[in-house]
């Protein structure tokens, strides 16, 4: 989200989240487009990947599960072509769990923001 907590981090790293964007796209096998009614389940990674993510929240403390975290979910499960592209830009994860916690208290974001309430889930 423009103006995010996740963005700013990136940014104070100095990793430029469009050239992340593109990287991954890049690394992306191209397919064909493809159409798709009704529920559409998540592959076991991605499923993975939004459950470290979920902790990543509950460990810092948050109400949501933002974008932030998220980010911090494909650095945790490491196989990913997001957590690769993270990685080779210098990202480690304890490092940018301390960061994120330094930006979070010096400016907490907005409650509403966020993408899953963790209080919903339990």
């Amino acid at each position: 989200k423009e103006g995010g907590l996740a963005i700013r981090w990136l940014s104070n790293r100095g990793v430029a989240p469009e050239q992340v964007r593109a990287l991954v796209e890049k690394r992306m096998l191209a397919g064909p487009v493809v159409s798709v009614k009704g529920w559409l389940p998540f592959k076991p990674s991605a499923r993975k990947i939004i459950e470290l993510a979920i902790e990543e929240a509950e460990r810092l403390g948050s109400q949501f599960c933002m974008s932030e975290h998220l980010l911090l979910g494909f650095l945790a499960e490491g196989e990913s072509v997001a957590g690769i592209v993270l990685r080779d830009a210098g990202l480690q994860l304890e490092e940018c769990r301390k960061e994120l916690r330094n930006l979070r208290d010096q400016e907490p974001p907005p409650g509403d923001e966020g993408w899953i309430d963790l209080a919903w889930m339990k």
